[in-house]
């Protein structure tokens, strides 16, 4: 098993780390175009969205012989705000190379960040909610991008099955 290390997101660097990663991770796989820098900034800021007004959160980077090669963001909702139909515990912002123990890793991280939070079932990805970017492509993956599409390479949501996660639906 290879010494991977969780690393929450507390500070400047590992924050700025966390919103280039997919910048870093995808650049060379063809269907990848990179979001605006200062709109993830803005978007997983806990201080400009006003989203984490909302809910508890941390962000997880995943690190690998001294190079960051994953991300998750875990957050649950405060205790008077119940999302329909879905857990209060969701988990999204999953990026990581084509390795099922760094996503292992990292969904554990998030897996237990909330279940002592209260836990027992997660929903997601929400990235950093449903009013963003939802799901994991599984197709298309050399489509134009849209606005609000995730981008995820193929073999994301295949390690995400292997890992037991489940589709809830198509979006």
């Amino acid at each position: 098993m290879p010494d991977i290390k969780i690393i929450p997101v507390n500070g400047i660097r590992t924050f700025i780390s966390f919103c280039k990663l997919p910048r870093v991770l995808y650049k060379d796989m063809e269907g990848f175009a990179p979001s605006l820098d200062v709109e993830r900034w803005t978007l997983y800021s806990h201080h400009l969205n006003p989203h984490f007004k909302l809910v508890e959160a941390q962000e997880f980077l995943a690190e690998l012989n001294g190079k960051y090669v994953g991300r998750v963001e875990a957050h649950v909702y405060k205790s008077d705000i119940n999302p329909v139909d879905v857990s209060r515990h969701q988990f999204g912002t999953l990026d990581a190379i084509d390795d099922v123990n760094v996503v292992s890793a990292l969904m554990s991280a998030a897996e237990n960040w909330l279940r002592v939070r209260g836990a027992s079932t997660l929903y997601g990805p929400f990235s950093p909610s449903i009013n963003g970017e939802c799901g994991v492509l599984i197709d298309g993956f050399h489509a134009t991008p849209m606005i609000f599409m995730p981008w995820h390479p193929p073999y994301l949501s295949r390690h995400l099955e292997e890992l037991g996660y489940t589709k809830a639906k198509d979006l």
